[in-house]
């Protein structure tokens, strides 16, 4: 093997480690309560990048089991790759469920309350 030398060497370093560089990507995700019922839901999405940022989106998410279907506006779709696409559906999914949760709790409280009354 042929010597090279250090400042080549390093360059060659800096460069692979400046092409593997992750970027990061935050979301923040929230159910617009006055906009959603089961099954259908509307969400505020943010993104923040390196690459793009996009705040305040309204996504659609209707939930018909087995499947559920995520519609993002244009902004959203043509920017973000199958990997934070597929890390993005989970965060909003995880808020559904939040809220579905929330949701069934309180009418379980106001049930339980409005029996309760009746005796």
């Amino acid at each position: 093997l042929k010597a090279m030398p250090a400042f080549i060497f390093f360059g060659r370093v800096v460069e692979l480690i400046n092409m593997m560089k992750v970027y990061e990507m935050t979301f923040s995700v929230s159910v617009i309560k006055e906009k959603s019922a089961d099954p259908n839901f509307r969400v505020k999405v943010s993104i923040y990048s390196d690459s793009f940022s996009v705040k305040n989106a309204e996504v659609d998410v209707l939930r018909l089991p087995p499947r559920v279907s995520i519609r993002y506006p244009h902004e959203i779709e043509t920017n973000l790759d199958e990997i934070d696409r597929k890390k993005l559906d989970l965060e909003i999914l995880n808020k559904v469920v939040e809220h579905i949760m929330q949701t069934a709790e309180k009418s379980e409280l106001n049930a339980t309350a409005f029996l309760g009354r009746k005796k």
